[in-house]
């Protein structure tokens, strides 16, 4: 985010788009069900976390950080590794995984600061596949590689398309930069590329 401001194409300031819950969204689509809308995938009840708000605060105020939201990065984190994992054990297992290799990371880069120890990486995963019950079949499934080769393919149909015009497209995960004046090509080929894989 703060790299991107000083880039530019063609002297032009340039705009980043992405797919919003990329891989929960494709679950939702090729199983033919509906996200509600304002329905966010992540934003399970986390009502049972315990939550240090002063440390999330004085963290952010340490390092200048506006937007800091370690509960939803944790969730995430929880429902990518859920629809990944093979058992519901295995999917716990590496969320606690991630947040142990949180501690080891520099303080300015770590993204769970005010999450309280012991952290109960089961109920949240469980509490996430509840919360997305319309595609639960793709929870603890090992459907990682599936959705990764799908959404790969689209990607590369968007790389296509601008390449054909002769433009410019930086990939960055699963987002996109281009010059601002391409921003309403971006969105449109991002939505044609999308719903032509529903069917996937």
């Amino acid at each position: 985010q703060n790299i991107r401001k000083h880039l530019f194409i063609d002297n032009e300031q340039v705009v980043e788009l992405d797919y919003s819950s990329l891989h929960p969204a494709i679950c939702y689509a090729v199983s033919g069900e509906e996200m509600e809308e304002g329905f966010k995938p992540y934003e399970c009840d986390t009502s049972f976390l315990n939550i240090n708000e002063k440390a999330i605060e004085n963290h952010k105020i340490k390092f200048g950080i506006e937007k800091y939201e370690p509960v939803r990065s944790i969730c995430k984190q929880a429902l990518l590794c859920s629809i990944n994992a093979k058992n519901i054990e295995a999917a716990f297992m590496a969320v606690a995984h991630e947040l142990a290799t949180d501690l080891k990371r520099p303080e300015i880069k770590k993204k769970y600061v005010g999450i309280e120890r012991p952290f109960p990486a089961k109920q949240l995963c469980q509490a996430l596949c509840d919360h997305n019950y319309k595609i639960a079949h793709f929870f603890f499934s090992d459907s990682g590689v599936v959705l990764q080769n799908l959404d790969s393919k689209m990607a590369d149909l968007i790389i296509q398309d601008f390449i054909s015009d002769d433009e410019v497209l930086l990939p960055y995960h699963d987002s996109f930069i281009v010059k601002k004046s391409l921003e309403e090509k971006l969105e449109t080929s991002n939505q044609q590329t999308f719903f032509s894989h529903q069917e996937c």
